[in-house]
């Protein structure tokens, strides 16, 4: 089963194809926070050795003179930075030389190109002293300051190769399950909490997250077969998964990237990731789209106590977060072929706009469920016709929820159980349950319908919270074990 990465980890992953510098790095972090776009980790990519992409584990001096300190003022910023590297030593450098001289790397019967431009030899990684010194080159950095470690490639192992205890064909698949263990197990090491970002897996892999699709599209067509690619992973049994939000290669327009950010809010983990010429950077696109985006990540911190409590149930019972109808609907065969909706946990459905219009048909599963938006009460057991526009992706919650909702926040450091909103969507018998698990803490909410009122009650130590309720139910009491207060909300608020 997968372990639980840390929760600063569900925030906004802020990244490009690449950032060249400390300066930039920089640059980047401060505009996120004068412009107020909710974030958490900043993500340098293939730009941060002496030459692109010539992966040495060490950074050049000329362009981040003061690594130390970058990841120092970006903690007190409320960021952590993620590094990328690869399982491939490139011929030429220090460490290849010191790699070979030591027969830490693969036996090769022809030339093995890194992106058709830099010969080079996997890292043996059934051989347990080569990944003891791979993992040292991981945990300087890490302890420089970086909290998690882009674990990219891996894939390309030939069947000519030879490794310490398998041969090439023997190790093609093996060969990712060790490279994320031996990268995952060095985070975890160093940092007391274990989380990369990988591509290439095999069987296994799913212990050590997160996984994401790997280069995408910037186009519709993309937008709906990457989000097959996750369901499938889901079924699997990888519990957390990304994207590349906006899509990796390609021009997306502005439509595009508020569509593809509305899906990724309601994963497990979501990244804004691409090349030139247009970042994916909110910044990049028009300022009404920047609003909109913004909001949607404000949606997302507000999730994160949801979200997080239900990444440790899927992790507990070997579950995916984003996960196929089929899921939590066994008995309905109409969910059976469904691949353009989801369940993120066990309480919301979530049906994207992935077309170039503002209309989708969505399916409902027997039992009640409420618009997220308006709170509207909706029998199920039928497809319905939605119509969303730009602002608005359809998302239904499932009766018999209490959906605690954060206040907002720029960063998860800043999150608290104060000041929490619960979403109270009562069952066909007025009751509704929910909780939110925070590692060792676990914090339990109930609802129940008493005449016209809906009682709601709420674990002593809870500050201020408010409930909403759908239309026709109007107030709700508000009970703890040493208090009980009247509390009422006509409209819901997001």
């Amino acid at each position: 089963k997968a372990a639980v990465p840390p929760k600063w980890s569900f925030g906004t992953w802020v990244s490009r194809m690449t950032y060249f510098s400390q300066t930039e790095v920089m640059e980047v972090a401060k505009r996120l926070r004068e412009m107020r776009f909710p974030s958490d980790v900043i993500h340098i990519d293939t730009g941060w050795f002496e030459q692109d992409w010539r992966c040495d584990w060490r950074f050049d001096k000329k362009r981040f003179p003061d690594p130390e300190r970058m990841f120092h003022e970006a903690r007190q910023m409320g960021f952590r930075i993620c590094l990328w590297q690869m399982p491939y030593v490139i011929e030429g450098t220090d460490v290849y030389r010191e790699a070979q001289k030591r027969k830490f790397l693969a036996r090769k019967k022809g030339p093995f190109l890194f992106i058709f431009a830099f010969p080079a030899s996997p890292i043996d990684f059934s051989n347990p002293k080569a990944v003891e010194w791979y993992q040292g080159k991981l945990r300087h950095v890490l302890r420089m300051g970086a909290s998690a470690i882009k674990v990219d490639f891996g894939e390309g192992i030939e069947p000519t190769m030879c490794f310490q205890k398998y041969d090439g064909r023997q190790m093609h698949n093996l060969y990712p399950l060790l490279y994320d263990k031996a990268a995952f197990d060095a985070v975890k090491e160093a940092k007391g909490e274990g989380v990369i970002w990988a591509r290439s897996a095999y069987a296994g892999s799913q212990r050590y997250p997160v996984h994401w699709s790997g280069d995408n599209s910037a186009n519709f067509e993309n937008l709906l077969s990457c989000l097959r690619g996750g369901l499938s992973l889901g079924l699997s049994g990888f519990t957390f998964w990304s994207q590349d939000t906006g899509g990796f290669v390609g021009i997306p327009t502005d439509d595009l990237y508020i569509r593809w950010t509305q899906l990724t809010v309601f994963q497990s983990h979501m990244r804004f990731h691409g090349t030139p010429p247009k970042f994916r950077e909110p910044w990049q696109f028009a300022p009404e789209t920047q609003r909109i985006v913004r909001n949607y990540l404000e949606l997302r911190y507000r999730l994160i106590p949801y979200l997080y409590t239900e990444a440790q149930v899927a992790a507990a019972g070997g579950l995916p977060l984003l996960r196929h109808m089929v899921i939590d609907f066994q008995e309905d065969p109409t969910v059976f072929n469904i691949e353009d909706q989801f369940m993120t946990g066990r309480a919301l459905l979530v049906a994207p706009i992935l077309a170039r219009n503002n209309s989708r048909r969505v399916y409902l599963p027997a039992g009640i469920w409420y618009d997220f938006w308006t709170s509207e009460r909706i029998e199920g057991g039928r497809w319905i016709t939605r119509e969303a526009d730009i602002e608005t992706i359809p998302v239904y919650v499932r009766g018999g929820t209490i959906l605690p909702l954060a206040a907002a926040a720029q960063c998860v450091d800043q999150l608290s159980t104060d000041g929490l909103t619960l979403r109270v969507y009562p069952d066909a018998e007025g009751r509704a349950a929910g909780e939110i698990l925070d590692g060792q803490r676990r914090l339990s909410f109930e609802a129940w319908q008493k005449e016209n009122a809906i009682e709601v009650s709420v674990p002593v130590g809870i500050s201020d919270p408010l409930v909403e309720l759908p239309p026709g139910f109007p107030r709700a009491e508000l009970a703890t074990r040493d208090r009980r207060i009247l509390s009422s909300s006509d409209e819901p608020t997001v």
